[in-house]
């Protein structure tokens, strides 16, 4: 069933407003029907009908907006989207190539660097295939220094602890040494780059240990704050 507004209902544009953006909705969907080969104009249309909620012309929801208008899921929208905002910052010859560089989207030094090993790969002919793998390599070489990084902070406790030569033997100083070992891993390592670097079959696992750890933290903190309130 088409998710259209509610006969009736509070138009959320209404009077001269009204009027320029819906005018401005059919700009961008003559976009979007000019062909979506051309996938930077579509995923910029697509941002601005989203971000403006233009869609809510006719549909409730940006979802229901791409499935009955457009015949494609709110997941190939994001993948559009997310092409037109990479081809911004490095010159992807096609959607192929930047859907491979998607990882990346949010650390732009990372982006351009995988951009630049690329090109040097390819003379200067990017494919879609060298794409993946210089990205893949990324992940793999990231996520083994992580793994690295973790196990060395996590074994330098547990020497301690195990030959008692934490400062008056307090739990508390194995914990700060576990939070400084995280403190360095994100300022050295960007958020997108460890969750890239995260393999599919342990995401699940990572997601629910991590928010374990997120309620623990929380724990302390409400403690430590309501210790200090007093």
């Amino acid at each position: 069933m088409k998710a259209e507004l509610r006969a009736g209902g509070a138009d959320p544009f209404e009077g001269v407003t009204g009027q320029r953006a819906k005018g401005r909705l059919h700009e961008l969907e003559v976009v979007i029907e000019r062909g979506l080969t051309t996938f930077v104009e579509v995923g910029e249309a697509l941002a601005t009908i989203r971000g403006s909620k233009l869609y809510r012309f006719t549909h409730t929801t940006f979802e229901a907006y791409c499935k009955e208008r457009w015949g494609f899921t709110s997941g190939r929208a994001r993948q559009l989207m997310d092409s037109a905002e990479i081809a911004t910052t490095v010159a992807v010859a096609n959607d192929a190539q930047a859907r491979e560089l998607a990882p990346l989207k949010d650390d732009t030094e990372a982006l351009l660097n995988a951009w630049d090993e690329v090109q040097k790969r390819t003379n200067g002919h990017p494919t879609a295939a060298v794409v993946k793998e210089v990205v893949r390599e990324r992940e793999v070489k990231t996520q083994r220094q992580i793994a690295e990084d973790l196990g060395i902070a996590r074994s330098t406790v547990s020497k301690h602890i195990k030959e008692g030569t934490l400062p008056n033997a307090e739990p508390w100083f194995a914990f700060l040494r576990v939070m400084d070992a995280l403190e360095e891993l994100t300022e050295r390592y960007p958020v997108p780059e460890i969750i890239a670097a995260i393999p599919e079959r342990r995401q699940a696992g990572t997601t629910k240990r991590l928010r374990r750890l997120g309620s623990y933290l929380g724990r302390i903190a409400w403690t430590l704050e309501g210790t200090e309130a007093t």
